[in-house]
């Protein structure tokens, strides 16, 4: 017997325009692994008609599929990638989560938006606190900064996690 899904997307519509109205601020959808396996350009095809901020993908590819749909909303790439002339060619935000990362980024000369990853107790990656309040007097790093995450992992201790 195989396993499947059914995806009902005028629930998923309705998800999102509920998330949206208590909070309408610019929300990326994670759309990475295949949107879950899924269907990438299915899923963005059906989600674009809500205007999303952004996508969050976990590879280059699904980055660059979502482009050659003539999608123009944010895309957020999870992983680290080294030629950052095609992030910059085709509008990628990138996920920073090493210091060595994002020196690298605030040095070239191809000034791709960045999206930092903070450490806050989980130690699986991450910049630290103390390094992200060193980045932020370096008004590279502040023109080119776009938002933070972290990885909550004690709701118990939340509130000693996102102070920064």
């Amino acid at each position: 017997m195989r396993a499947y899904i059914t995806l009902n997307m005028n629930n998923l519509l309705d998800n999102y325009s509920r998330i949206y109205k208590e909070n309408p601020s610019n929300l990326y959808l994670v759309v990475k692994a295949n949107a879950y396996g899924h269907g990438l350009t299915q899923i963005i095809s059906m989600l674009s008609k809500v205007k999303p901020y952004g996508y969050v993908v976990s590879t280059l590819q699904e980055a660059l599929t979502i482009r050659k749909q003539l999608i123009f909303n944010n895309i957020l790439l999870l992983t680290p990638y080294d030629n950052l002339d095609i992030l910059n060619r085709y509008n990628i935000e990138v996920l920073t989560s090493s210091k060595e990362y994002t020196e690298k980024l605030i040095n070239s000369k191809y000034k791709v938006k960045m999206h930092a990853m903070i450490e806050t107790g989980m130690n699986r990656d991450g910049i630290t606190k103390e390094e992200f309040q060193l980045f932020l007097k370096k008004q590279e790093f502040k023109n080119y900064l776009k938002g933070i995450c972290t990885h909550i992992y004690s709701l118990e201790k939340f509130d000693s996690q996102i102070s920064i």
